[in-house]
């Protein structure tokens, strides 16, 4: 559930998705930035591809939240990363 918040809110946020490119080429400049993937039904394949392609950018949205440069709206309470 939470996996799928963050990247829903990245698929459909252009402010976040561009804060967080820039975040990620300041911290790895030579290393390329893989597209987050998201979730597709309940197939454990589509789960294990999204997480992959999320976790290397994780500490990234961490900074961001930390930051206040980005806010998660989710309905069952505040999202922690």
């Amino acid at each position: 559930m939470l996996m799928k918040n963050i990247i829903k809110y990245f698929s459909k946020s252009s402010f976040g998705t561009a804060h967080l490119a820039s975040l990620n080429k300041l911290a790895n400049p030579e290393e390329e930035i893989k597209k987050l993937q998201k979730v597709g039904g309940t197939q454990f394949g589509t789960h294990w591809t999204a997480a992959a392609t999320l976790q290397p950018c994780l500490a990234n949205i961490r900074t961001l939240a930390e930051m206040k440069t980005i806010k998660f709206k989710v309905s069952f309470g505040v999202l922690f990363l």
